[in-house]
């Protein structure tokens, strides 16, 4: 297909050069024309049928704006991690950004490779999901300054307090789930949380959930295992059989009449070794996992989670970069905070009823 260029779509839309170029190009400099919304709208919509790009390098040597955002992410992170960069697409988009993703792995070096790739793409500014490696957080940050703009996607371990981030207080999110489960009248409430040898350390996302879980016991005055975040430490993790297997032992020496699990799949997991067992959920045993998965409604018995928000976390993370990039807003350093919504469902007694506090 021949590339489409500007005035094609100026001559379609019956507008100047200048014009169409205003519209899509809305950062390029020097052109202060005035145009009206229905004509914006009329413009985009003829660019979008026929299929006009535009020309970043052009529009990069002529001092405007690439109209790139930059996406860091893990190449080992979970399901989750992916939904929150179609969010960040679709909310780059609906702003006429577009997203250069690069999966890093969890050395110094592929960091520097794709935060690099980055600045050779010319991006405006770049939002980083992969950030939280304990040894190597400092120097991310240190690194990440060559780009012109960057926000973090959980608050970075060094943070000097300049960076800008948005965070979802999992603390929080696993708390909710500790007093739901008291509240329904659970007393022997046990976290399942399998997790591999780290290279850098243990994540601070797994930190912040066992953290919940602690005080939501003592807020309580609930006995747990105070080594319970050392118990599920294996040097790689077993496959799906194994799991089934470690969960079915765990739930017949511990014996308790809740499992709150690190996420939704671990949920599963105890699902199966409960139903192995045994035992009925949530008459014998109530069952909560994390991140609200879109199968866990599905289950059977639907499963009670914890929702992060992600789209309006992906919402923030984007529209805070892009105020950089535009020069809008204060220059103060930004940071927002999101608390998780508790999902309550059938798996710990709710009778399918379907709670976001």
């Amino acid at each position: 297909m021949p590339h489409v260029r500007l005035q094609e779509v100026a001559q379609a839309a019956g507008v100047s050069v200048v014009t169409a170029s205003k519209v899509l190009s809305p950062n390029s400099t020097g052109n202060n024309t005035k145009v009206s919304t229905a004509t914006s709208e009329r413009i985009r919509e003829i660019a979008r049928q026929l299929g006009y790009r535009p020309n970043l390098a052009a529009r990069q040597l002529a001092g405007g704006s690439s109209r790139l955002i930059g996406l860091l992410l893990y190449s080992q992170s979970s399901p989750m991690e992916f939904a929150r960069a179609a969010y960040v697409e679709e909310a780059a988009a609906r702003r006429g950004f577009r997203v250069v993703i690069c999966q890093c792995g969890a050395s110094q070096e592929s960091v520097r490779f794709c935060l690099d790739d980055f600045a050779a793409h010319g991006v405006d500014g770049a939002i980083l999901l992969a950030n939280a490696y304990p040894d190597l957080n400092e120097w991310i940050i240190g690194y990440a300054r060559r780009l012109r703009h960057v926000v973090y996607y959980d608050r970075p371990l060094c943070d000097d307090g300049t960076c800008d981030y948005v965070e979802v207080d999992l603390t929080a999110g696993v708390r909710q789930l500790v007093d739901h489960l008291y509240a329904a009248g659970r007393r022997k409430i046990v976290y399942f949380l399998p997790y591999p040898e780290f290279p850098h350390g243990k994540y601070p996302s797994l930190i912040a959930r066992e953290r919940g879980f602690m005080e939501g016991m003592e807020a309580h005055g609930l006995p747990y295992d105070h080594d319970f975040a050392e118990r599920f430490h294996f040097k790689s993790l077993p496959g799906n059989t194994e799991l089934v297997r470690c969960a079915a032992e765990f739930i017949r020496v511990e014996r308790p009449d809740a499992v709150i699990t690190r996420n939704d799949n671990f949920a599963v997991v105890v699902l199966r070794a409960l139903h192995e067992s045994g035992l009925r959920c949530p008459e014998d045993v109530a069952l909560a996992g994390y991140d609200n998965f879109e199968f866990t409604e599905n289950l059977v018995p639907s499963l009670t989670t914890v929702d992060n928000r992600l789209t309006e976390v992906s919402e923030c993370a984007v529209g805070m970069l892009v105020e950089r990039i535009e020069k809008r807003g204060t220059a103060e350093r930004r940071a927002e905070i999101f608390t998780p919504r508790l999902i309550v469902r059938e798996s710990t007694g709710a009778g399918g009823r379907c709670q976001a506090d």
